[in-house]
This record gives C-alpha cells, sequence and structure tokens, in this order.
C-alpha cells in the first residue's frame, strides 16, 4: 500500500484512539478528519475530469497481499519455535524486482524470528497499550504523554503496511518513543535513582567508544555499497534499506 495509503490509515487510527479516549486533541481530531474527507472528495472529483488516462493514486495493494500469503504460505513448523533468520527474507511476485521484506512487522517477526518471538513482542506492546490508555483516562491534560503516545501508535499502524520499520534509523525513533512513553506512565513520584559519579563517567566512555567505532564501521560498509548489485543478505542499513 504505496504512494502514502498506510500513513492515511495510519492517521486513521490515531483519530479512533483519540475519539474514543475522548482526549484534548477531540476537537482538532475532528477538523483533521472533516479535511482528510474534504481532500478525498475534491482529489475523486478532479480525477474523474482526468481524460489522460495517467495513474494519479493507485488503488491496488501494490503486490503486498500477495506477498504476504505467500510468506504465510510457505511457514514450516520451525517457525513456531524459531524463524528464518533477520535479513535472509527475499520473494519476487512474478516479474517485480524482489520483496526484501514482506511490508508487514508482524509477518516479517514470524518469518524471520519465529511465533515465540511473535508472541513476546505482541504482549510487551499490548501491555504498553494498557498502561497508556489506563494512564491518559485518569490524566487528561497530559498533553505530552498523548502526543508519545499517538505517535507510538501510529509507528506500530505504519509498519502494519509498510516496510519502513526495517530501517534502523526509523528502528531508532520507534524505540525512543517507546522509552519515553514508558518512561511517562510507569514514572514513580518520590523516587530517585542515584548513580555514583564514576560509572556514569564510565558509561560515558564507553557509549562514546563503541559509537565511534560503530559509526567508522558504518561509513565504511555504506561507501562499499554498490547500488547497481541491488540487495544482499544481510542486515539492513541507514535509510536506504540496503543490505550489507
Amino acid at each position: 500500500m504505496g504512494q502514502a495509503r498506510g500513513a492515511l490509515l495510519s492517521f486513521l487510527a490515531f483519530s479512533i484512539f483519540a475519539l474514543a479516549l475522548k482526549t484534548t486533541l477531540k476537537k482538532q481530531v475532528l477538523i483533521g478528519l472533516v479535511c482528510l474527507t474534504l481532500s478525498c472528495i475534491t482529489f475523486y472529483v478532479l480525477d474523474s475530469l482526468n481524460r489522460g488516462g495517467a495513474e494519479i493514486l493507485r488503488t491496488s495493494s501494490s503486490g503486498r497481499i500477495d506477498l504476504w500469503f505467500n510468506t504465510l504460505s510457505n511457514l514450516s513448523l520451525k517457525h513456531l519455535f524459531i524463524g528464518n533468520g533477520p535479513g535472509v527474507f527475499e520473494m519476487s511476485l512474478g516479474s517485480s524486482a524482489p520483496f526484501s521484506h514482506p511490508h508487514n512487522s508482524l509477518i516479517e517477526i514470524l518469518n524471520e524470528w519465529g511465533l515465540i518471538a511473535l508472541i513476546c513482542i505482541l504482549t510487551v506492546v499490548f501491555t504498553t497499550f494498557r498502561k497508556a490508555i489506563t494512564y491518559l483516562k485518569q490524566h487528561k491534560k497530559d498533553i505530552i504523554t498523548e502526543s508519545l503516545f499517538y505517535s507510538f501508535a501510529i509507528g506500530i499502524t505504519y509498519s502494519l503496511f509498510s516496510g519502513v520499520h526495517v530501517m534502523p534509523v526509523s528502528q531508532t525513533l520507534l524505540f525512543i518513543m517507546w522509552g519515553l512513553l514508558l518512561g511517562r506512565v510507569d514514572k514513580k513520584r518520590g523516587q530517585s535513582l542515584t548513580i555514583n559519579k564514576y560509572l556514569k563517567a564510565l558509561i560515558a566512555i564507553l557509549f562514546v567508544f563503541t559509537w565511534y567505532l560503530y559509526l567508522q564501521k558504518a561509513i565504511s560498509i555504506y561507501n562499499n555499497i554498490d547500488p547497481d548489485k541491488g540487495y544482499i543478505y544481510g542486515p539492513r542499513f541507514w535509510s536506504v534499506g540496503q543490505r550489507f
């Protein structure tokens, strides 16, 4: 579901959450839905006047649904416990270029890591949603937590239709949102964690050293990527989705 159709579905999911929770953004959400409806009507009216035959907006699944069913049909008994491993997915539909991921986070985790890993991830995501919704119902004026929750929910929803979540940059942003959200809904008032200043310095040095080694290696690998050779097996790298 390319051409930002997944983003539209994510926006609808966000709107449903906002209206169901009856939060402070209810008015803004309703205005957004009205604008979206008017935009869709305007587009289809103008598109009906298009006599050129050019495809402005795709209405098919762009092969996503076939890709999902083919991936699920290829699962075997081993996928109950372990998957095929990360970065090895490759499937072609007809004469199209091979897909390097199934464009669905649930199917991808099931295929690469197995059912046990999928159940564990679903459990922690469901727990996060439950805690966040409970918190927001009790703190209806906490706009920061509300915004973090919507950002996280939109990211999770978008991952069900797009392959953007396989990129390390997108993954990093998603986990940052997740961590900030958990920090808000699980915060214990009156409690503070004291860390020795020497331990802080040691952690900072290790972080900087590790980041330096990673960045040096990442730049070296990125410079050696040849786009003409297409995808190869291995973890995805940064925003281009290439593998090394």
